[in-house]
């Protein structure tokens, strides 16, 4: 006769607890918030058309991108050359356009247009090549407790970098920018890690 589990041996670990309670929560406070966030993000994605057709009556070709995905990313701390900054995930479609155009130059001057509601942080990163007079537009959203992590290392190295992928994790490109307050404005009130952390909600 098989040996029955004793009582307690499937029960999860305080920490998977921890990440499921984490994750309910989210989920609520994304379904108390709904209408709103729809609100929110729809206004982000008319800020981008209006400054791409702003751009494209200046004579800059233009490409916009709408992330399916957005996530700030910090450098472990057991991991001094590990990748850090806002990582967007794009569709098929996007993906093909962004490739033309990040093979045909280099993006050295940005912009962040930034706002920050319902503890969501909507964005969208502006990206320019003189060179080629082109103009990308990526607009994307995460939770901003998120970017904890991120924000303290874009600091510490005084420079953030944008990553753009595609849906399988294929990576498209990589575009340092040299400074970090546009993405975090309030970074340089953050205290140092050991006496926690301040948002600017």
């Amino acid at each position: 006769m098989p040996e029955e589990p004793a009582p307690g041996d499937d029960d999860p670990l305080p920490e998977e607890q921890a990440d499921v309670q984490e994750r309910e929560d989210r989920l609520d406070d994304m379904a108390a918030n709904a209408d709103e966030y729809k609100q929110s993000w729809k206004a982000t994605l008319e800020d981008m058309h209006a400054l791409a057709e702003q751009r494209e009556a200046e004579g800059w070709d233009v490409l916009e991108l709408v992330a399916g995905d957005t996530a700030p990313m910090g450098r472990d701390t057991n991991d001094d050359d590990g990748e850090f900054g806002l990582s967007y995930v794009v569709g098929a479609e996007d993906a093909e356009a962004f490739r033309e155009v990040v093979e045909a130059g280099e993006f050295p001057v940005y912009d962040v247009y930034r706002q920050t509601q319902m503890g969501h942080v909507f964005i969208v990163t502006e990206l320019r090549d003189p060179g080629t007079e082109q103009v990308v537009f990526i607009a994307g959203a995460y939770v901003q407790r998120d970017e904890k992590m991120c924000a303290y290392t874009a600091r510490e190295e005084g420079e953030m970098y944008t990553h753009v992928r595609k849906l399988d994790g294929t990576k498209l490109a990589v575009v340092r920018h040299d400074g970090y307050e546009k993405f975090f404005p309030h970074a340089d009130r953050m205290p140092d890690l050991s006496e926690g952390w301040v948002s600017d909600a």
